[in-house]
């Protein structure tokens, strides 16, 4: 993997990481269980797997993920959509 595709694919795990930190459903959900008296720590695994695209045949990233996948991207303030 070259250096851009690395990086590029940084960015998209701290994005990731950022949305879930910053999800109000998230801190709600800790602060939940922090009332219930127990302290949290949160780990999560994200798996970025990539292939090229051929350039006769690039389909709309729309259109390649499943309804379940775009409400759970919507769900860490992922857009898909234009």
């Amino acid at each position: 993997m070259d250096e851009k595709v690395r990086d590029l694919t940084k960015l998209l795990g701290q994005a990731i990481d950022q949305a879930i930190h910053e999800s109000p459903m998230v801190k709600a959900a800790m602060e939940r269980i922090r009332d219930a008296g127990y302290e949290t720590i949160l780990m999560v695994e994200a798996n970025i797997c990539l292939a090229r695209i051929r350039a006769e045949a690039k389909p709309e990233l729309a259109d390649m993920i499943s309804a379940e996948d775009r409400n759970f991207l919507r769900s860490l303030r992922i857009r898909v959509d234009d």
